[in-house]
């Protein structure tokens, strides 16, 4: 989530998740899209799901030399 090194593991993506969830409900949204998460990136994932998220598609990377 771009949480600088010395600040992680503090909870801080949990807040975020919680307080952006937390306003766009007051705000009337029923759902919302955490687009362009690649399926390797198991740390952003693992926040994205705790926080109630389904995964519905996956990204991925193909690479090939031409």
């Amino acid at each position: 989530m771009g949480v600088r090194k010395n600040f992680r593991n503090l909870g801080l993506p949990a807040v975020f998740c919680y307080r952006t969830l937390e306003n766009a409900t007051k705000l009337g949204f029923k759902w919302g899209e955490l687009s362009w998460v690649l399926e390797n990136n198991v740390e952003m994932r693992r926040i994205i799901e705790s926080a109630g998220a389904v995964v519905y598609k996956r990204y991925r990377i193909y690479e090939k030399n031409v």
